[in-house]
């Protein structure tokens, strides 16, 4: 379906991204933000582009840092003002945008950044504690290493337990990592000495907030990872550069095999030893820091996999199952092709009653994919004879691992969803290229278009077509694909709107609302420009105050934002008069949507 409109935007679809990645950066005064900040970046306090370090002064403003193309820092304004209750703190500052909240603490953590982790945790927001500055508390440094090495040791263990002993009234906290840093040991040409001496898990922490994106590939002995992780990335299974087929060793480690500089294979040690349950598999191999998990299965799928994905999905980790190696039970192939057809169609729904008898008994799995694959058939090169005997799902797969950012633009009949997309991509409505904007006939179909290699809008059809219920609506158009929902709205949020919105935020898919052509409400323009912000906030109060009272009931939508735009506000040419009169929250959307 939307996957047609990607391939006419965009040549190939091994270019995945799925926009920079923003974290925020949060605690209390004099805790050392900037200081982590600087360090991430590979930058000293002193320098121009630092973050700026100022003990003498508290940060009330939201800062931007970007360290690469992937990742967003964001300081955010100190959480120990009185005035902000966490609550407060959580919605004032829009926490509920950010992929994952860094919480900076000194030797204490507070009961205020505390009880702000735990409401992001409730609206399924990855959280980390750091313990910054470090090296302050292992100073002098001793001469003898053992002892040094013991110092830091004893340093973390207090520390741990301290902290456990914080967070362990909160359930929503349980598991949640605390990383212990010397600022001064990010830096690539860090002192060797102060190195040994002071650190700690500056390496771990950079690894997990700038990685490219990690798909983890997990599976039993002899299920068909390394071959499933060769066929995807081109690569025969003899090939030097291959992950390794040996169906005599069983793998023990973890091995990594880079695509491209945004994504990244994961093949983890097999999930059949005995020793280790699904709760500590998914504790010792760190299944919290992957993106998605795939579970490469045989003909059946064992109890451990599904209780493992199970564990996953409760950590709002997406997960999805491969039936792998399907040419073995296809050959040998029938002269007939309608004949090896129907036994591909059979293999098929026999697999699903299996997978689906497996996993619904778990409630956390319902609606999990499972792709049915014969590797020969990932390859540009695979023999055509052997593409139409053996091929299933392999191009759906490989687009579910390598797609572009796929972002989804829906709402009713006139509700603005074409004008938002030719400005969010700079394009007026009369242009060639643009969306097409007839409010006498309704979109029936799905339209692609290309922001860049990594960002693709797809228009969706009207909502409020009467034959197709929200449920029906979110499977038959694969709502469950897009990485960011977009519900264009009017003056009121329609039932209709809402009620897909909330399946699609249970089903973990990230939701915003949008009330467009706000300016013609801001219209006639007043001339004194105080009175005209005054009637903006106004008219903002107000239409937020409906919203809220439209979406309330629905305890999936709680903390979805909403932004207010006047399309002609989106354009960078836009008249400077016309910016000051009817601009409101353009700026802040094109930030989400396209993630500068």
């Amino acid at each position: 379906m939307a996957w047609k409109c990607f391939s006419r935007c965009f040549c190939t679809t091994s270019q995945q991204s799925q926009g920079p990645r923003v974290i925020g950066i949060c605690g209390t005064w004099k805790d050392g933000k900037s200081s982590l900040i600087n360090g991430l970046m590979g930058i000293t306090n002193s320098d121009p582009r630092a973050a700026i370090v100022d003990q003498s002064s508290e940060n009330t403003t939201k800062r931007k840092y970007k360290v690469d193309e992937k990742t967003m820092l964001i300081e955010l304004p100190h959480t120990r003002r009185l005035e902000e209750t966490p609550k407060d703190y959580f919605k004032n500052h829009h926490l509920a945008e950010f992929g994952l909240l860094v919480f900076v603490t000194g030797e204490l953590v507070r009961k205020k950044d505390i009880e702000i982790a735990s409401i992001a945790r409730q609206y399924n927001i990855d959280c980390i504690f750091v313990r910054s500055a470090c090296d302050r508390d292992l100073k002098p440094i001793s001469d003898n290493a053992e002892e040094q090495k013991a110092k830091k040791q004893r340093l973390k263990q207090f520390g741990l337990e301290k902290f456990l002993q914080d967070i362990e009234k909160y359930p929503t906290l349980q598991g949640v990592k605390c990383y212990f840093v010397s600022s001064c040991c990010f830096y690539e040409n860090c002192n060797p000495r102060d190195k040994r001496a002071f650190g700690l898990d500056e390496d771990e922490l950079k690894e997990k907030l700038l990685r490219p994106r990690a798909i983890g590939i997990c599976g039993t002995w002899k299920g068909g990872k390394s071959s499933l992780i060769n066929g995807i990335r081109g690569i025969a299974n003899g090939d030097p550069r291959a992950a390794f087929v040996d169906q005599y060793s069983e793998s023990t480690m973890e091995q990594e095999y880079k695509i491209d500089e945004k994504t990244i294979l994961v093949e983890l040690p097999h999930t059949d030893q005995e020793e280790e349950s699904p709760q500590d598999y998914f504790k010792n191999h760190y299944l919290t820091q992957f993106s998605l998990m795939v579970f490469v299965t045989g003909e059946m799928v064992r109890k451990k996999d599904i209780e493992i994905a199970s564990i996953a999905r409760q950590n709002n980790i997406d997960c999805i199952f491969v039936r792998s190696a399907c040419d073995r039970d296809l050959k040998p192939i029938s002269d007939n092709a309608e004949e090896q057809k129907a036994k591909k169609q059979r293999l098929k729904q026999f697999g699903l009653e299996k997978y689906l008898q497996d996993i619904e008994k778990y409630p956390t799995l319902q609606g999990v994919k499972c792709y049915f694959v014969s590797s020969c058939c990932f390859y540009e090169n695979c023999n055509p004879r052997d593409k139409r005997a053996f091929g299933l799902d392999e191009d759906e797969l490989k687009e579910k691992l390598l797609r572009p950012r796929a972002i989804g633009i829906c709402g009713t009949w006139k509700g603005g969803k074409s004008s938002l997309i030719n400005g969010i991509r700079g394009i007026a409505n009369g242009d060639p290229r643009a969306a097409f904007v007839d409010p006498c006939l309704e979109s029936t179909s799905e339209h692609g278009y290309g922001i860049d290699e990594k960002t693709i809008l797809v228009e969706l059809p009207h909502t409020d077509q009467l034959e197709e219920t929200p449920k029906e609506y979110f499977r038959n158009h694969r709502l469950n694909q897009f990485n960011l929902l977009v519900f264009v709205t009017g003056q009121m949020v329609r039932r209709e709107v809402t009620d897909l919105a909330s399946i699609a935020i249970q089903r973990n898919i990230d939701c915003i609302f949008v009330r467009s052509a706000c300016d013609k409400d801001l219209t006639p323009i007043l001339y004194d420009s105080e009175e005209q912000e005054a009637k903006k906030q106004r008219f903002k109060q107000s239409g937020l105050k409906k919203y809220f009272q439209d979406i309330e009931k629905y305890s999936a939508l709680q903390g979805v934002k909403c932004y207010f735009v006047s399309s002609s506000c989106l354009y960078e040419n836009c008249n400077p008069r016309d910016k000051l009169a009817f601009g409101l929250d353009e700026d802040e959307l094109k930030e989400k949507v396209l993630g500068t």
